[in-house]
């Protein structure tokens, strides 16, 4: 790292004439995961890592034809921004070269180069090709013969088509800093080095001429214009390239902070504009170059290139819903590499997957923590080096040696951006470890008496277990969930493997010495499963397609001839939910549930399958009441009923994120209803399945998982702002406040649904996110002085399928008052002003006063305030329990014939429980018409 206190990391920003393609989600993963790389060695550092939309120029100009330029960028640029979403990109930025900030960057640089005198006006002619944005010399032209005959130019480089052009423009004296240029490039600034030679061979073959860097306004109006002339316009690479000073905060001097950029990540089509003009400019500017540029090749189908005519675009999209997000991320990491071209596949991804994600990790896992096995469900505790060698041998040796200097080499490849070297690394031990399973056969070695034996298998238990979670702490940044499910299944937390500490293997006499027996989470059943084109729940790394249980399939058969399937027993579920011979199934005084729900009220009796067999126990039911209903009925209907799949398999499909009920669980929801092709839970409002009710926030304590289910999480431009409630399957109810900015568009929104721990370290069931396709704020709303009408509420870019943990919350009847009943606040905001957010989600009991005591305790604190009748107040009578900073928006509830009901949303206070200030909350009784109103007129 090129420093110890900060990290600066910027992708290209893509143009928004097409949808993205798997190209530039590569370009991104790279970036993501090296990132989160850096991130992890050394977790203080302040990291900024920038991806975004390049929205003007000729080409939108043409695309928008008689529509307004804006909307088509808006609407574009929104795809590449929920493809980010879908495939995990933590970035910290997203740039629009269409921002209000972005425009006063690239005139500010304008101007020191025009004083500068490196920008001068002429006239420019040249072959001009509109495709590419750029003025071609007669070398890169040349005339090819169209169907009908005729001799078209177009570039030699990219094949589109060029049209001869002259105009008066303004010139960047690109040929001043050819020698400084040359000089940079001999440093090896640029990855791979076939790429940074190319460079160099282009500065010393050809004097390098001025550039044109604007374009008359007469042809070009949807651009930046130059200032103080406006029959010009700013040439789109000058703009486009300015973004990377932008997100620093130039023209600002606190952008000194982040610049010079660490890594900036380009293909190997835009080059040119990066590794000449975008130093030129920079040089001119007085600022260093990047310290690193790494120019990746491209994706090819069949060894031919990406096109819409040849109809061979990878579409990013729909290789996440068939392989997951993991498995695409997976799988561009491991075959791309950045020196030369890489050819997708399909066939390759499946093959992937299944050699190395099932066969090689998940084969290992499995045979760790059979219950024939390791029937403890331990970690083998107190085991050194030399005793594991003495009782392994060379073989175990060998292993160990490995194991120790995989990170030191895993750190190598990925700080050289050659993630597909660390992923091979990483699987070279797996494979090892799997191979010293095969030849101890702990199967049998659990089955003898002798004590050797018994050790030999404490030792290759402990071994293979250390190589998975070494194995899945390095392989975080590829697929970051799949890891976070491994190594929260050996039970080990992720904060505390920071790789900056590299004692996690090396030094394996000592450490292993200090280690503790610690327990695993219970694996029953088979773990990572095959892929047979059906969807790859890498997410529940423990099964691949439902009701696909021990690898058989029951109860379904294909439809000849069609994509679809019947389901042919309507007791599959429940039949599939009996395959465990280890565990077998519950009695009738016990239900089959989620572990960490029977962890809370009795002891678990034993491990019982389903479709969510790894997460399931048999939990004794009798005289028990408070937490479990009557058992649904999960039967499937008489009639057979038909599952659409996406490809001709023998498996269904199943969302990755949704959670269908488990067979015979009585915390699972019934009713169920089709929403978008999924299945959905449609409860009554206000349910909270987890558990009955039990008691942010200042003076109040942490939430249980899943008690508060329709708490929503906003978050804006990358900021976790404000909090919500989830009203139905497609709004989010928020404090008008939040969302009121005039620099805020839908498009800078993502909505998090069942988050209990923000940072993630401890969420039991999966996130669900959503983009936000759509903000209304309340038309009669105002910041004046108090707040009032401070609602908003956010269409959710996609429906929300109900889980036990995400559920809706019931709106009041309008203008119900409930004036000194008690209510519960919720969120994540800050404990007390200034300090840190906590991390679990927070609540605290308030009741609620009249308006008019409000505005007394107001007054007696010399500070008078008019509480407005949409508005109401909830205060203790010593005050020292209240929201605060990070609240806004957050619910007010109360609980209601066994129903959560809103109450109020979070709207302004004085300070952080101040005694005497009272919290002010926007009366939901009061909008409870047009919020009912609003979402009817907007489906």
């Amino acid at each position: 790292m090129s420093s110890a206190a900060r990290f600066f990391i910027t992708t290209p920003i893509f143009y928004v004439n097409a949808a993205p393609h798997v190209g530039h989600l590569y370009t991104v993963l790279i970036a993501d995961a090296l990132h989160r790389w850096k991130k992890m060695k050394q977790n203080e550092t302040q990291s900024l890592f920038s991806v975004g939309t390049d929205e003007h120029g000729l080409k939108i100009q043409r695309a928008a034809a008689n529509a307004d330029p804006k909307t088509l960028c808006d609407q574009n640029s929104l795809k590449f921004r929920q493809l980010f979403h879908v495939a995990g990109i933590e970035y910290t930025d997203f740039i629009r070269t269409t921002d209000a900030r972005h425009a006063v960057a690239v005139e500010h640089a304008w101007n020191i180069l025009k004083q500068k005198k490196l920008i001068v006006k002429g006239s420019y002619s040249g072959w001009y090709c509109t495709s590419d944005e750029a003025f071609l010399p007669e070398s890169q032209v040349q005339s090819v013969k169209e169907a009908d005959g005729s001799d078209v130019k177009v570039s030699t480089e990219s094949g589109h088509r060029v049209e001869w052009m002259q105009e008066d423009n303004y010139l960047f004296r690109l040929g001043a800093f050819q020698d400084d240029l040359k000089h940079w490039i001999r440093q090896e600034p640029i990855a791979p080095a076939n790429f940074n030679q190319l460079v160099e061979h282009w500065l010393e073959e050809r004097e390098l001429a001025d550039v044109s860097v604007s374009r008359s306004s007469n042809r070009l109006q949807w651009g930046i214009a130059v200032p103080d002339d406006p029959s010009q316009r700013i040439y789109v690479w000058m703009d486009a390239l300015i973004n990377y000073l932008t997100v620093c905060g130039y023209p600002d001097e606190s952008f000194r902070k982040f610049w010079p950029a660490d890594v900036q990540i380009v293909g190997k089509d835009i080059l040119k504009f990066h590794a000449i003009y975008w130093p030129a400019f920079l040089m001119g500017l007085g600022l260093d170059p990047p310290r690193k540029i790494l120019c990746h090749s491209h994706w090819i189908v069949d060894h031919r290139k990406m096109s819409k005519s040849i109809g061979n675009v990878v579409d990013p999209f729909d290789r996440v819903k068939r392989y997951t997000t993991d498995g695409l991320r997976y799988f561009l990491l491991r075959e791309g590499v950045p020196h030369s071209d890489s050819n997708y596949s399909d066939e390759k991804v499946v093959a992937y997957l299944n050699a190395e994600l099932a066969n090689t990790m998940g084969n290992l896992l499995n045979r760790c923590t059979a219950l024939t096995v390791n029937p403890s469900q331990t970690v083998p505790a107190r085991s050194s080096a030399s005793d594991i060698a003495r009782s392994l041998g060379g073989e175990g040796s060998t292993l160990i040696e490995n194991l120790t200097a995989l990170p030191r080499i895993v750190d190598e490849h990925y700080e050289s951006f050659n993630f597909y070297k660390g992923i091979e690394a990483v699987m070279s031990v797996l494979r090892e470890a799997n191979t010293l399973v095969q030849n101890t056969t702990p199967w049998t070695l659990a089955n003898s008496k002798d004590s050797l034996d018994k050790e030999k298998l404490r030792h290759v238990l402990f071994l293979a277990l250390e190589t998975l979670r070494v194995s899945g702490v390095l392989l975080s940044p590829v697929t970051p969930t799949l890891s976070s499910i491994l190594l929260g299944k050996l039970r080990r937390i992720l904060a505390f493997l920071l790789l900056l500490h590299y004692s996690i293997v090396a030094g394996c006499e000592e450490w292993m010495g200090k280690r503790s027996a610690a327990h695993l989470k219970t694996f029953t059943g088979r773990a990572i499963m095959k892929v047979e084109r059906c969807n790859f729940l890498i997410w529940n790394i423990f099964f691949c397609c439902l009701v696909a249980v021990n690898g058989q399939m029951y109860g379904k058969k294909a439809i000849k001839g069609t994509d679809k399937m019947i389901v042919t027993d309507r007791n599959v579920f429940r039949k599939a939910a009996s395959l465990d011979k280890l565990s077998g199934a519950c009695d009738a005084d016990e239900s089959c549930v989620f572990s960490w729900a029977c962890d809370r009220i009795r002891k678990p009796v034993r491990s019982c399958s389903g479709p969510f067999y790894f997460f399931t126990v048999c939990c004794k039911t009798a005289n028990s009441t408070t937490y479990f209903e009557t058992k649904p009925d999960y039967s499937l209907p008489p009639t057979a009923t038909t599952i659409t799949q996406p490809h001709s398999t023998a498996l269904p499909t199943t969302s990755t994120t949704s959670i269908v009920p488990i067979p015979n669980s009585a915390l699972a929801i019934p009713n169920q209803t089709t929403l978008g092709g999924q299945t959905a839970v449609k409860p009554a409002c206000g349910r909270a399945p987890l558990m009955s009710r039990v008691g942010r926030i200042v003076g109040g304590s942490a939430a249980q998982f899943g008690e508060f289910p329709f708490q929503a999480m906003v978050v804006i431009k990358g900021a976790e702002k404000c909090g919500g409630a989830l009203l139905d399957h497609d709004w989010v109810v928020t404090a008008g406040h939040c969302v009121a900015s005039a620099s805020i568009t839908a498009g800078d929104f993502i909505v998090k649904l069942g988050v209990w721990d923000r940072t993630r370290t401890n969420d039991i069931l999966p996130v669900e996110e959503r983009l936000v396709t759509k903000v209304i704020l309340h038309p009669t709303y105002s910041s004046m002085r108090s707040f009032s009408q401070d609602i908003a509420l956010l269409r959710l870019s996609a429906p929300v399928v109900y889980a036990p943990h995400i559920q809706p919350i019931c709106l009041p009847a309008p203008d119900e008052e409930f004036t000194y009943l008690m209510t519960t606040i919720t969120g994540w905001g800050r404990l007390q002003f200034r300090e840190d957010r906590p991390s679990v989600l927070q609540k605290v009991d308030v009741p609620v006063i009249s308006n008019w005591q409000c505005e007394s305790m107001f007054t007696t604190q010399h500070t008078p305030e008019s509480i407005l009748p949409d508005m109401m107040c909830a205060s203790t009578a010593d005050g020292t329990k209240d929201a605060c900073q990070g609240d806004s928006g957050g619910p007010l509830s109360l609980i209601r014939a066994g129903s959560h009901v809103l109450v109020g949303l979070v709207s302004w206070g004085y300070g952080c429980a101040l005694p005497g200030y009272p919290g002010v909350y926007a009366r939901m009784s009061k909008f409870t018409g047009w919020l009912e109103d609003t979402m009817r007129a907007n489906i």
